[in-house]
């Protein structure tokens, strides 16, 4: 992607404010969003972007906004994979260079897209064939930053990280690198799609890097009180549970995923079951989750869960 690089001195930009680099579009991925969320969303990243496109995934309500905004009312739920290939097979027919990720109520600062952009073009000077740079991201109850086996790094230069993979959400995304990987794996519906991907572009000997300079919060699933207000922990709906075990079952036995997140990722299933089959309310429903995902999970049946087919309690929800 040499040729993007000449462009920070030369494209000419539609936007006013973004001449002389390269053409970036801001993907939202949106369910039953909270409008003043979306808007704020809308109004901080359009600031940063030539353009934004939305894929509604709650077709029971529709969202709408003016021109410089395209929004795509999905008919069902077709899961944040495959909204997200909508969104980017859209942006990309209309020249975007660079792709940027987001959730419907990531909050963004307003250097993201210019911090990452210039981390993109300094590691790409040094030879690195970048894919994807995404912010450091720190948990939203504690302030500190989520590492991981999924952010262990391994090498370090001019402030930016090598990693195994990066949340999807306020990623920055080269649009030759998502063609070259066939974009998302939208049979994964969601939970571990933005790993999967990661991990593809790096088969492919793309890099994938976390920009320091740039902070995000995040919070995973909801909070959830026990012994009397004396414990808090985080935890997801019933509903998910299916997609994360499934998935990272499903994972377990791709070629291309790297043996110490498979380790790290497998090693945790014990505590996930006694956190939601002892700890958590409705441990029941979240024992049929677990157990439908575990066993299409090896048998691999991906796609959306299906009540009919499950026999699980579930809808299209994204919590």
């Amino acid at each position: 992607m040499r040729g993007v690089l000449t462009k920070l001195a030369s494209n000419e930009s539609k936007h006013p404010n973004h001449a002389n680099r390269p053409k970036v579009y801001a993907n939202i991925v949106a369910y039953e969003p909270d409008r003043g969320l979306l808007q704020d969303l809308v109004k901080s990243i359009g600031a940063q972007v030539d353009h934004v496109v939305i894929v509604n995934n709650s077709p029971q309500k529709p969202v709408s906004f003016g021109s410089e905004v395209t929004v795509i009312d999905s008919p069902m739920n077709v899961g944040i994979a495959a909204a997200q290939n909508v969104a980017a097979t859209i942006s990309i027919e209309n020249g975007a260079e660079f792709l940027i990720q987001l959730d419907q109520d990531t909050k963004v600062p307003e250097n993201l897209v210019q911090a990452l952009l210039a981390s993109y073009c300094r590691m790409t000077e040094t030879g690195a064939r970048v894919g994807v740079v995404g912010p450091r991201w720190l948990d939203d109850d504690s302030g500190t930053e989520k590492i991981g086996i999924r952010k262990r790094m391994s090498r370090d230069h001019s402030g930016c990280r090598i990693s195994l993979s990066v949340i999807s959400s306020g990623s920055l995304i080269s649009t030759e690198a998502f063609r070259e990987a066939g974009g998302f794996y939208g049979d994964l519906f969601i939970d571990y799609v933005d790993d999967e991907f990661c991990f593809r572009l790096r088969s492919l000997g793309y890099r994938i890097v976390q920009d320091d300079s740039v902070s995000m919060r995040h919070s995973v699933g909801r909070e959830y009180c026990l012994l009397g207000g004396k414990l808090r922990v985080r935890g997801h709906a019933p509903y998910r549970l299916y997609y994360l075990f499934r998935n990272l079952i499903y994972l377990q036995r791709r070629p291309y995923v790297p043996a110490s997140w498979k380790l790290s990722t497998f090693s945790r299933i014990p505590g996930r079951v006694f956190l939601n089959c002892v700890l958590l309310p409705e441990r029941s429903k979240r024992l049929r989750y677990i157990a439908r995902g575990t066993m299409d999970g090896m048998f691999s049946r991906l796609g959306p869960l299906e009540s009919r087919r499950s026999g699980c309690l579930g809808r299209g929800e994204q919590e």
